[in-house]
């Protein structure tokens, strides 16, 4: 573990031909479908596209382990019932924010370390775990540099809980980068202004 967070991964090892065991990675697999002909489902095809190209390979057993709401696209020898059953998901709006702050001065006079906020544009907010594991330290000094950690799930209340996911993925795809980045300021600056925050405009 002492060695994990700091280590480089060598991402060439994950997928050699003479290993047991291959993870093919920037592979995103498009149709999965049991064999034609007499090992007709007892073994499947895999089909993926892998920089621009498509490439099948066949396995003797196959796990979807994705966002289960696409696996009736993929397999469509699913049966009808579990396909409408997974029809019925509707995915939830969850955006994290990370903000990268010069200090944590004003966490650190304020005696804060979270702070939960039910009407604010981020619902959630926190500085970083203070973890240290092998080389890497947290910053335990409020003067070091800090990563702040936001979350926000824009909904509509009153509506169903399936309907307020479709009003807040919608939300999401008409909101631009800048909106973010004004409601950020705005909020860190109302939140943090007694503990001598200051909100520095960009140039």
């Amino acid at each position: 573990m002492d060695d994990v967070v700091t280590a480089r991964a060598d991402y060439s090892k994950l997928d050699k031909a003479d290993s047991a065991l291959r993870i093919r990675l920037n592979s995103t697999v498009v149709h999965v479908q049991h064999e034609r002909g007499a090992k007709a489902e007892k073994e499947v095809e895999v089909a993926y596209v892998r920089g621009g190209n498509l490439a099948t390979v066949q396995a003797k057993q196959c796990v979807l382990a994705c966002y289960n709401g696409m696996i009736p696209y993929l397999c469509p020898e699913l049966p009808e019932k579990q396909k409408e059953a997974l029809a019925y998901l509707v995915k939830a709006p969850l955006v994290y924010t990370h903000v990268a702050l010069r200090n944590w001065t004003s966490f650190h006079k304020l005696g804060v370390h979270q702070v939960v906020a039910p009407a604010g544009y981020h619902t959630y907010i926190a500085l970083d775990f203070p973890v240290s594991l092998g080389q890497y330290r947290f910053p335990s000094n409020p003067e070091e540099p800090m990563v702040l950690f936001m979350l926000r799930t824009p909904c509509r209340p009153g509506l169903r809980p399936r309907d307020q996911h479709r009003a807040g993925r919608m939300e999401l795809m008409q909101t631009p980068f800048t909106t973010f980045e004004r409601n950020i300021r705005d909020q860190l600056a109302r939140m943090l202004r007694g503990g001598g925050f200051e909100r520095r405009s960009r140039h």
